[in-house]
């Protein structure tokens, strides 16, 4: 019975001689010794761009949202995607979807522990907009999506874009390097 190919499984070198064509799998003793060099330097390339090449390497990014009811945020939302390429084109591509993500984007609500007093001096779940402005300025700012970036896997410091929602409207106030 002949041997089936998984093209997955490993590297197969073909090499093309007077109109024949001989498939060669990577390490097999009848590989000629110049091709069998060949295949390998392609193989140490190929590993070398995948591990320092960061362009190059899919990963999730995702679009959040805070969405801002009566003054406080208790809930924001996610989408991931996953896409290669630089920081800056990362965020172009995420910056170009957030309209239909806004429509699409999971639903969760801010970790406990998030409160806020009221002017009359009540307890409610969430934080204001302010606080939350203020969480950048000190790096903290994706705690209050935790639960949201936890769920979908994402990284310790994912590319990430934050529209706010204010009462159902997006608003787009600045674009922050943090």
């Amino acid at each position: 019975m002949a041997e089936e190919y998984d093209p997955e499984s490993e590297l197969v070198l073909a090499i093309f001689d007077e109109g024949v064509v001989s498939l060669y799998r990577f390490g097999s003793p009848e590989l000629p010794p110049p091709a069998a060099y060949a295949l390998h330097k392609l193989a140490e390339l190929e590993s070398e761009k995948q591990e320092g090449d960061s362009s190059a390497t899919i990963e999730p990014i995702f679009n959040l949202f805070l969405y801002v009811n009566d003054g406080l945020i208790n809930e924001v939302g996610i989408v991931r995607h996953e896409l290669a390429g630089s920081v800056e084109a990362k965020i172009a591509f995420l910056q170009s979807q957030f309209i239909s993500d806004l429509k699409r984007a999971k639903i969760y609500d801010v970790p406990r522990g998030y409160f806020t007093v009221t002017s009359k001096g009540e307890w409610k779940a969430g934080l204001t907009y302010e606080i939350f402005m203020s969480s950048v300025e000190g790096g903290n700012h994706l705690s209050v999506f935790r639960n949201a970036l936890i769920a979908l896997k994402a990284s310790e410091n994912p590319v990430c874009t934050i529209t706010p929602v204010v009462d159902g409207v997006p608003r787009i106030e600045a674009v922050i390097e943090v």
